[in-house]
């Protein structure tokens, strides 16, 4: 199959997992607060949100594979190796969750808080070797089967949820004991997959810490970079939970869970584009950045346009979340400028083996994120300050990384950027202050005039699509 068929076929089944996954997002995040209240829903958010951490006690193996293999086909991976890093992975990984559980067994007062906890141990270990091989896959262009495991893994956990919702079981535990199933059947699946892999003769002890070591030094960075990556919004989140209790911390995370929906599909377009650009010359990577770039440019600003419309339909749908819905108008830009980082920034950091630029970008807007957290939580006691610091965090990352990638590969964007700043904060500020249809009308001839001065960069998208 050809490189382009390939990247069709690969990028339809991430479209279809996606959708799948987008509808089940619907359910976990708009259906399931309807029933289990905001107590349980926040135990829920607790768990997703410790589970986002814990799984990076694999120390960068499973992200120096991805690199390593990278481009490769299947036929030309060493498999013996493969193998070999992954059964001494999961040892070690397994040491660490022991050590964990039984720290936090000491540390930790609050009872239901530590079954998280060894739960989210459970989860790792499972999810650990599934993203393992996963992202095998991924290296050598078969992302389709991945994208065949989401489908799985999505299909069942909301075949679970439906069924505790049937029989009225509304506790967070069966939702979270169904979500690491999910990960099991959707493990076994890539086992199916991998079997050549699995097969494959190990390595000797030394030959494999040598390995084990290389795939560590090269993913450490840009494990590391992705934690820093998390902890943008993490540690406000975590701020948030100590400052402000629970409750507020699962509304908060509401609003950034719908901030979610759209990043997941982002991300699957960049795992499909990663391989495909690794064995493509550099001018034609180029001509696919701007392409990708100019299309974001003109369809990004229309979620702005549709959180009006859909802030009144959830208002009506979930009343308890109200507050978590005006939160969203500081929010969304998250969803505008990580969108960018994540379809671009990040594949083509990746693609240039830049990770030490995203190791520092991250860095960078983590303690930005950090510091104006705790000066909004413990200087002003304003929910407001520690909010905005995540967008504008999230931002500056965005923009630093773009500029970056701009001039490296000769690309005027300055005016581009400005421009969509401009609209980003226009946007906040309407959204915030302004009732409802004033702020919609405002938002629509603001676009309408972004794109009416932005005609040429429309018919050169046209010239690049042919």
């Amino acid at each position: 199959m050809g490189l382009k068929r390939k990247f069709i076929s690969n990028l339809s089944y991430a479209f279809i997992a996606q959708i799948i996954s987008l509808l089940i997002s619907v359910v976990v995040n708009l259906i399931l607060p309807k029933f289990i209240g905001i107590e349980q829903y926040s135990y829920w958010q607790l768990f997703i949100f410790y589970s986002q951490y814990i799984p990076f006690l694999h120390l960068g193996l499973n992200d120096g594979v991805y690199l390593r293999y990278g481009g490769m086909t299947y036929s030309s991976l060493d498999k013996r190796s493969v193998k070999s890093q992954l059964i001494l992975g999961i040892a070690y990984q397994a040491v660490f969750s022991i050590v964990l559980c039984t720290i936090s067994a000491f540390a930790v007062k609050d009872s239901y808080r530590l079954l998280i906890i060894i739960l989210a141990c459970i989860y790792f270990l499972v999810y650990t070797v599934q993203n393992y091989m996963g992202y095998i896959f991924q290296a050598i262009n078969e992302t389709a089967i991945y994208s065949k495991t989401i489908i799985i893994n999505r299909i069942f956990f909301v075949s679970a949820i439906l069924l505790c919702l049937i029989l009225n079981r509304f506790y967070c535990w069966y939702f979270i004991c169904a979500y690491i199933i999910a990960q099991i059947i959707a493990l076994c699946y890539l086992i199916s997959k991998g079997l050549k892999i699995l097969e494959a003769q190990m390595l000797s002890l030394k030959e494999t810490l040598s390995q084990l070591k290389i795939s560590i030094s090269v993913g450490s960075k840009l494990m590391i970079a992705n934690i820093a990556s998390m902890l943008i919004l993490g540690c406000s989140r975590q701020i948030i939970d100590m400052r402000w209790g629970l409750l507020t911390f699962g509304k908060i995370s509401f609003s950034i869970t719908l901030t979610n929906f759209v990043l997941t599909f982002i991300q699957q377009v960049g795992m499909v584009m990663f391989p495909m650009l690794r064995r493509l010359e550099f001018e034609q990577q180029k001509k696919i950045y701007e392409l990708c770039r100019t299309v974001m440019f003109i369809l990004l600003p229309i979620m702005f346009i549709l959180y009006f419309p859909g802030r009144v339909l959830l208002q009506f749908w979930l009343p308890d979340y109200a507050e978590s819905l005006k939160y969203l108008a500081l929010l969304l830009p998250i969803c505008f400028f990580d969108t960018k980082m994540q379809m671009l920034c990040n594949t083509y950091l990746k693609v240039q083996r830049k990770e030490n630029i995203l190791f520092v970008v991250n860095i960078v807007a983590m303690l930005m994120s950090f510091l104006i957290s705790l000066v909004g939580a413990y200087i002003f006691n304003n929910l407001n300050v520690v909010v905005s610091g995540m967008t504008i965090s999230i931002m500056v990352r965005s923009v630093v990384s773009e500029i970056y990638l701009s001039k490296s590969m000769n690309i005027k964007i300055y005016k581009s950027i400005f421009q969509e700043i401009l609209l980003v904060f226009v946007f906040m500020i309407v959204a915030w202050y302004l009732p409802i249809k004033m702020a919609t009308i405002i938002i629509i001839m603001v676009y309408a005039v972004l794109i009416a001065i932005n005609v040429k960069k429309i018919n050169k998208l046209k010239q690049l699509i042919k």
